[in-house]
């Protein structure tokens, strides 16, 4: 994710066919994450929106230049930021929270939420699987089938240099320093690792290259191979 020191400036850019990205600066705990929002052209034309982001002009200006924005997709509690402003802009889009969202968000009338099995409007495109973890972070994973890319939230970080000591430090600390890799923090939250394990082989099953995350540096190819050494403790567990 390009750096910049303008907190509110936002970088979109296509991946793929049908397949961009949107991504703005973001600081938690200290660290320079970034924050990066997956969107995603269906079949019919309309637009899905994953994670989304800050709702600038600029960026509006943008997605009302790819299509209709039909669905703007939470996919953890943890991730539901911003969502607002998305109800407001597209009173005519459904809004999609992950299991538990609700309750947190009264404010917001969420049209379904999402489980195991991909909803029919978006099944042609996308596959899903939720994986276990505890609280807000218990996430839905999606595969994007005609760009073989698997789009993460928090799964998985990938911090690359140059992001200052503080944060080059904590993504040392926490595993993600300059590789794809799950946080050691997300051992503490699996909720139950029998189904992690479950969930896990099954997306490993899905045919794809590229993995798009929240946070830090997108992998472009030799995406599986990658998920499998991030998540080799969980397999051998």
């Amino acid at each position: 994710m390009p750096a910049s020191s303008d907190p509110t400036a936002v970088t979109t850019r296509a991946l793929a066919d049908r397949l961009w990205v949107a991504e703005h600066p973001m600081k938690a705990m200290g660290m320079e994450l970034g924050r990066r929002m997956t969107v995603v052209r269906l079949t019919d034309g309309r637009l899905w929106l994953h994670s989304v982001g800050r709702l600038t002009p600029a960026v509006r200006g943008w997605l009302d230049g790819l299509g209709r924005v039909a669905f703007v997709v939470s996919p953890s509690q943890a991730h539901r930021r911003w969502m607002e402003a998305y109800a407001t802009a597209y009173p005519d889009a459904a809004l999609v929270a992950s299991p538990g969202l609700p309750q947190k968000r009264p404010d917001l009338a969420f049209d379904r939420t999402l489980g195991d099995v991909p909803e029919p409007e978006w099944a042609e495109n996308l596959d899903q699987a939720m994986f276990p973890v505890r609280g807000s972070y218990r996430e839905a994973v999606f595969l994007h089938r005609p760009s073989r890319t698997l789009i993460l939230t928090d799964l998985c970080f990938h911090i690359p240099a140059g992001r200052g000591l503080v944060t080059t430090t904590l993504a040392r600390t926490f595993g993600y320093y300059e590789r794809l890799a799950a946080s050691r923090l997300l051992r503490m939250f699996l909720a139950d690792r029998p189904a992690a394990r479950q969930a896990l082989e099954r997306i490993l099953t899905w045919d794809f290259d590229r993995v798009i995350i929240g946070h830090g540096e997108i992998t472009e190819s030799g995406g599986k191979a990658a998920l499998e050494r991030a998540f080799d403790w969980l397999r051998k567990d």
